[in-house]
């Protein structure tokens, strides 16, 4: 009988030293944690949520249209050299399937310059990214 209560007697001594532990390193559950970090100034942003679904609009027009002419306006300049690449270039297929796929995109996160955008291609998951350049107009960073 006494080789049977060892183990156990060990396994006790486990979970209350694991209780223990977890007491002692436990992270603070302050419920007001994101408000305190947030400065006043950040409480007062006005996001461009108009200009936004206006961009998003046009930007869903010419990807189903493939117009690769007004995509490259839609896109920020910065980004000009890397979607003008042979190698990062979309096909007129592609750009409609993308398109398609952004109909359905949820806004997923945005700032008073950024914003980004989630749509699904067959199951896979996508990001367009958005930006205000300096003439304070949505532009495509990334998709």
């Amino acid at each position: 009988m006494e080789n049977y209560l060892k183990p156990i007697g060990y396994i006790a001594v486990g979970f209350l030293s694991m209780a223990i532990l977890h007491s002692l390193t436990q992270c603070n559950r302050d419920e007001d944690f994101l408000k305190k970090s947030i400065s006043k100034d950040e409480e007062n942003i006005a996001y461009d949520y108009e200009g936004l679904k206006v961009a998003s609009s046009n930007i869903e027009k010419i990807l189903l249209e493939a117009d690769a002419d007004a995509i490259d306006r839609m896109i920020l300049s910065q980004m000009n050299d890397f979607y003008s690449s042979p190698e990062n270039a979309y096909n007129s297929e592609e750009l409609q399937t993308i398109g398609n796929a952004f109909k359905k995109a949820k806004l997923t996160t945005i700032t008073a310059n950024f914003a980004e955008y989630t749509y699904s291609i067959d199951k896979v998951e996508y990001t367009l990214t958005m930006a205000l350049d300096e003439n304070n107009e949505w532009k495509i960073v990334k998709f």
